[in-house]
């Protein structure tokens, strides 16, 4: 329903012929029965509007909702550059799929994220319909250190108890291991660099200039050249 009020649904007809006794030759397929009908009675249903507290959108009025996770690993390790893939589960009972939210995105500093598209599917019994949406997201951390999970929450209307829930993940930190390589670099020392002595710089300083204008000098230059 899409708008506040009464709703009629009109009477469903069926109709049937019932089976004939007569072995007539002209009648193999027994087609002389009574053609008989029956028609169910209205429904007036009377639709709520959404109440004043549910402070929620969309808009999620279920029997049940349960939100779930799971990992390729549990518990989940994280290992620098190696990924690891997280599934999100939505399932809600009297909801379809088209209905439910798409997970909320979380930023997570040091790691990249891959999410595959989303399965969405709806099953139906006797009680009504269950609407399921399940997302997987690639995880791959870019360093080591502590990633901290954001708390994940979907706020629902519960029609049973007719009050507000909440479905959540509690938050969560994962170390991220540093990758093997990373782990077997060894560190390089930074260089050690010493102000020379004065004696040093006092040596340096009694040191003749080169006699360029020395007339042996320049014939080995021009020797060396050729």
């Amino acid at each position: 329903p899409q708008a506040v009020g009464t709703l009629t649904l009109q009477p469903v007809m069926a109709e049937a012929r019932t089976s004939s006794s007569s072995n007539s030759f002209f009648d193999p397929f027994k087609r002389g029965g009574t053609v008989v009908r029956a028609r169910s009675e209205p429904q007036t249903i009377s639709v709520l509007a959404v109440p004043a507290s549910a402070n929620m959108s969309p808009w999620l009025p279920a029997g049940n909702l349960e939100l779930n996770e799971q990992w390729t690993n549990e518990p989940p390790q994280f290992i620098q550059g190696e990924p690891l893939t997280r599934t999100l589960s939505i399932k809600a009972e009297g909801l379809t799929a088209a209905q439910l939210p798409v997970m909320p995105t979380q930023l997570l500093n040091g790691v990249k994220q891959y999410p595959d598209q989303p399965l969405i599917k709806d099953v139906s019994n006797d009680s009504g319909i269950t609407g399921y949406r399940i997302e997987k997201i690639a995880y791959i951390p870019t360093q080591a250190g502590i990633v901290t999970l954001p708390e994940l929450e979907i706020p629902w209307w519960n029609t049973l108890t007719n009050s507000r829930e909440v479905a959540r993940i509690p938050s969560r930190q994962i170390k991220v291991i540093p990758s093997a390589a990373t782990a077997a670099a060894p560190a390089s020392p930074a260089p050690v660099i010493s102000a020379p002595s004065t004696a040093a710089i006092t040596s340096q300083q009694n040191i003749p200039s080169p006699m360029v204008n020395s007339p042996e000098l320049s014939d080995s230059l021009q020797q060396r050249d050729r």
